[in-house]
């Protein structure tokens, strides 16, 4: 009898521990769950473990300056290979599933895996006409510091020269390059993701920077000038960024072969109806900014964060 009671004793402890297990493992995933719908900024905030894991493979959330996007689009919209998305979420997983706000737990990928990333990028012939494009307004980014320690120097501004700069990023930049976004590609995808709102919302703020410029400029406002050319620079540095690695190749791997001639016969109509000399008007004004302020980096500008808007005096 009492061999029995011992086993009945051990046998009802495992179901405990069983009990006890599956309780455990469904508060995980019902934490997991709740924060796969919060901002990312939201979650990282809360488990800075997060964001050290996103940035292990390749995920820069931690330095975004909206953050809105939630964490379940920010991981798919990433496209990691299937493996590495599936360990991603393992790792998120975990730590969420934890509620521990300390250091990110030791990668799910075993450490013989190779390293973490992305395969080379390709485009679609339309989506690669954009990522052409980015080439032209980096080069002006570029040239935006030497600019701006030029005005302060000087102590003013070549209204001139400033005045081209505003009308690029105006002509060029926004209406001729984001309108084909706004107009074209955003509609082959949800433009309700967050993901996509936010892009909208940083062309948006980066209209702001322009609009303080052109203020500053008119009123003689050095100081002004400088910091939200400095701004403008900033913020679409990491845009572009965000747009070539992340945001296109997510809106390509959801186009159909048909989309594509679409998307492509629409960007030449709406390229048809602007003047005849843009874009080539604006690639000479490129192309002469650079002689003038010799030795900047054409290809690549480092990334920065967001600062504000820097209002000009009435």
């Amino acid at each position: 009898m009492g061999a029995n009671v011992q086993s009945n004793t051990t046998v009802g402890l495992a179901q405990a521990t069983g009990l006890l297990a599956v309780r455990r493992a469904e508060t995980a995933n019902m934490v997991v769950d709740q924060y796969r719908k919060q901002g990312v900024k939201e979650v990282i905030e809360t488990f800075p473990q997060v964001g050290e894991i996103l940035d292990r493979y390749g995920i820069g959330c931690v330095s975004c300056s909206v953050g809105t996007c939630l964490l379940e689009d920010v991981v798919r919209i990433h496209g990691l290979p299937a493996p590495q998305e599936a360990a991603l979420m393992a790792d998120i997983e975990r730590a969420l599933g934890s509620g521990s706000m300390m250091a990110a737990p030791e990668p799910a990928v075993a450490a013989a895996s190779p390293p973490i990333g992305r395969p080379a990028r390709s485009y679609s012939p339309p989506v690669s006409k954009l990522v052409e494009e980015h080439t032209w307004i980096k080069r002006v980014l570029a040239v935006i510091p030497a600019l701006t320690e030029d005005i302060r120097a000087r102590g003013r501004a070549d209204a001139r020269l400033i005045g081209e700069v505003l009308d690029f990023i105006r002509g060029f930049a926004d209406r001729f390059h984001h309108m084909k976004e706004e107009d074209i590609l955003f509609d082959y995808t949800d433009r309700q993701t967050e993901v996509v709102r936010v892009f909208e919302e940083e062309h948006d703020q980066g209209r702001g920077f322009v609009r303080a410029a052109a203020r500053a400029l008119e009123d003689g406002n050095a100081a002004a000038l400088c910091a939200n050319l400095t701004s403008y620079r900033e913020l679409l540095v990491e845009h572009i960024r965000k747009e070539d690695e992340i945001l296109y190749p997510y809106i390509d791997r959801g186009l159909t072969t048909h989309q594509v001639g679409e998307i492509h016969r629409r960007f030449e109509e709406t390229e048809r109806a602007v003047k005849a000399d843009i874009p080539e008007r604006y690639y000479r004004f490129v192309t002469s900014l650079e002689r003038r302020y010799p030795g900047e980096e054409k290809e690549q500008c480092p990334t920065a964060t967001t600062t504000q808007v820097v209002q000009a005096p009435a």
